[in-house]
C-alpha cells in the first residue's frame, strides 16, 4: 500500500480514526497520571532462640521444631489476614494494602511449605501509609504469637519468636514515561488501521446497486431476475 493509498484509506473513516485516537488518548493520559505506588517487603522469620530446655539436639527433634516453626507461620499469616485483624490494621492506620505470605518452595497446586518464613509486603500510593502498615502488621504478628504462648503456659525462654530479614525499605514503584508514551502510539497506530480496513473492508464499492438491479438502457442486468 503506498503512502497516498494509506492517506485515502483514512481520510474514508476518518470519524472512526478520531474516535480511536481519543479513546487512546484517554488511556494514555490516564495511565501517565496515576500516582506511583510506593511498596515495602520482607520476610518474616519464626525462630526459636533457645533450645527448649528438657530436649536432646536429635536430628529427629530438630525436624519436629521446623514443623512446628512451619504450622506456626501458616497460622499466623492467616490470623492476620483475616476480616477481624484487617479492620483493627486500618483502625490503627494500617491503611494500605498488604499481604503476608507463607513461603512456598513449590506452587500453589502442590504447595511445599519448607521454611519458617513468610512474606510481608505492603504498598499505597502514600509512603507513611505504606511504611506505617508494614510495622503494624509485624508488630501484631509479634503480639498476638506472644499472648497465645503466654495463654498457653510456654516457658519465656522456650518461646517462638519473629523478627524481619531483607527488609526493602519503602521502594517507590513507576513506569517510564518514555516506554508508556511508544507502547500506546504503537498500538494505536495499529487499532487505527485496523478499523479503518474492516471498516473499508465492508463499505459497499460505488456501482454495486446497479450490479443487482436495471442497467442504464432498461435492460435487466445480469444478476437480476425479471
Amino acid at each position: 500500500m503506498t503512502f497516498h493509498e494509506i492517506i485515502a484509506l483514512l481520510h474514508r473513516h476518518i470519524l472512526a480514526v478520531a474516535v480511536v485516537v481519543l479513546l487512546a488518548s484517554l488511556a494514555g493520559y490516564d495511565i501517565l497520571t496515576t500516582p506511583p505506588v510506593y511498596s515495602e517487603s520482607g520476610s518474616v522469620i519464626f525462630t526459636m532462640t533457645r533450645h527448649p530446655a528438657g530436649l536432646t539436639r536429635s536430628s529427629n527433634q530438630s525436624v519436629l521444631i521446623g514443623q512446628s516453626l512451619i504450622a506456626t507461620e501458616a497460622t499466623m499469616a492467616e490470623a492476620v489476614s483475616s476480616p477481624p485483624a484487617a479492620a483493627s490494621l486500618r483502625a490503627a492506620g494500617g491503611t494500605a494494602q498488604f499481604t503476608v505470605t507463607p513461603f512456598n518452595a513449590y506452587d500453589l497446586e502442590y504447595p511445599d511449605y519448607a521454611e519458617p518464613s513468610a512474606t510481608l509486603a505492603a504498598s499505597s500510593p502514600s509512603p507513611s501509609a505504606t511504611h506505617r502498615t508494614f510495622r503494624l502488621v509485624l508488630n501484631l504478628i509479634a503480639h498476638r504469637l506472644a499472648a497465645w504462648q503466654a495463654r498457653a503456659g510456654a516457658a519465656a525462654g522456650n518461646r517462638i519468636r519473629v523478627y524481619v530479614a531483607a527488609d526493602t525499605g519503602l521502594q517507590r514503584s513507576s513506569g517510564s514515561g518514555v516506554r508508556v508514551f511508544g507502547g500506546m502510539a504503537a498500538l494505536t497506530t495499529v487499532a487505527v488501521f485496523v478499523v479503518a480496513g474492516l471498516l473499508d473492508r465492508h463499505r459497499r464499492p460505488p456501482g454495486a446497486r446497479a450490479c443487482h438491479g436495471w442497467a442504464g438502457d432498461g435492460v435487466p442486468s445480469r444478476g437480476s431476475s425479471r
